[in-house]
């Protein structure tokens, strides 16, 4: 009796294994690891069927059987890990986007994700207050805050060193407006109050945790003046030895942090606050191992088409065209509240940002580059 209910639950573990085997295969990749330290999970699996032919026995079964039946499930569920999160769509990656992945990709560990959404912060800030899009009374420009997750080793760094390569020849100047100090309120309205010459700041946090702990302190500001920056709202601080205050500007936040650092590091006040809200959360991933690269991205060409985009006539108020808010009214009203209510927290502000996008993508159409398509509609 032992020996036949043994048998079957190896017969279902093999199963198994092969299951978890041929996902691998169809995905044409050994498979993520589980954690950093670990193999990857087809290594896993041979391991699992070592320990199968060496220690199940009739007396050990019992206990052994689910052990390994458990750890084998934890394997298959993990093997589908790799398709997430899904790349973007070709209706994302178009035009001067299109061209600087396509430049940029092959020269990078990076995926199109994390090409395509830091690119877009740093366009948004770059075009700054010269075009927006309204609802209601709220005048919405495109710059973003934007949340790049990922792990330590899925090429943030290195998509955001080629955003600042192309950026480099469109504008040389931005690089001016780039912050990397605005770690505390104080911080953050001090230099947006001091960036008289272009009023549109751009603030980096490649180490976005630091940020995430500074507003969990007790006392800390940045929480509020951050929301307030979103909102483009003035910032006011009155210290004893100082008084700063900042206003008709605009400000972009890029911020770098992985998985396990997000979750330790906002708590469920910053959830439910308003602040996971105003920034957009893009998932990435590595594309892929580059051992070496000495091959420069070309961006030359698109640098000149964006050169040229920037040249056009503010074009103010842009509102949308009859197909245009017939889409954008057919996807709000497709959409649905999540369950998790911290999720549900975090996406509050989901038109209000994609409006943001489409502004942007509006922008950045070459066939605004044509005289007979003034284009103030999207």
């Amino acid at each position: 009796m032992v020996q036949d209910k043994l048998c079957g639950s190896l017969r279902e573990l093999e199963e198994l294994c092969a299951k978890a085997k041929a996902e691998i295969d169809k995905s044409g990749k050994p498979g993520p690891t589980l954690l950093p330290d670990e193999p990857t999970i087809d290594v896993r699996i041979e391991a699992v069927r070592r320990a199968i032919a060496l220690h199940v026995n009739p007396e050990n079964a019992p206990e052994i059987v689910p052990a390994i039946q458990s750890d084998l499930t934890r394997i298959l569920d993990s093997s589908t890990e790799s398709d997430f999160p899904p790349p973007l769509t070709a209706l994302s990656i178009t035009g001067v986007v299109d061209e600087f992945v396509k430049s940029a990709l092959p020269c990078t560990e990076a995926d199109e994700n994390s090409l395509v959404y830091q690119l877009l912060s740093a366009l948004g800030n770059v075009f700054g207050t010269s075009a927006y899009a309204q609802f209601g009374a709220d005048k919405h420009y495109p710059g973003l805050f934007q949340l790049i997750i990922g792990g330590t080793s899925t090429g943030k760094g290195q998509a955001w060193s080629s955003v600042r390569a192309l950026m480099d020849l469109v504008d040389p100047t931005w690089q001016n407006r780039c912050k990397y100090s605005a770690a505390s309120g104080e911080g953050l309205v001090r230099v947006i109050s001091e960036s008289t010459e272009n009023p549109c700041v751009f603030a980096i946090l490649p180490e976005i945790s630091v940020l995430l702990n500074s507003m969990n302190r007790e006392g800390s500001t940045l929480s509020g003046y951050l929301r307030q920056a979103w909102d483009r709202m003035p910032l006011e601080l009155n210290r004893a030895r100082m008084s700063l205050t900042a206003s008709e500007y605009l400000l972009s936040c890029l911020g770098h942090v992985t998985p396990a650092e997000l979750t330790e590091t906002m708590g469920n006040v910053d959830f439910y606050n308003g602040i996971s809200n105003r920034f957009l959360w893009a998932a990435v991933k590595r594309s892929k191992v580059l051992p070496r690269m000495s091959r420069f991205p070309n961006f030359d060409a698109v640098s000149e088409k964006i050169k040229r985009l920037l040249l056009l006539p503010a074009p103010g108020l842009v509102q949308f065209s009859n197909d245009g808010a017939a889409a954008w009214d057919k996807w709000v009203y497709s959409l649905t509240e999540p369950q998790n209510p911290k999720l549900a927290a975090a996406v509050e502000r989901t038109k209000p940002n994609a409006l943001r996008l489409a502004l942007l993508y509006s922008l950045l159409d070459e066939r605004r580059l044509s005289p007979h398509l003034p284009c103030r509609f999207f």
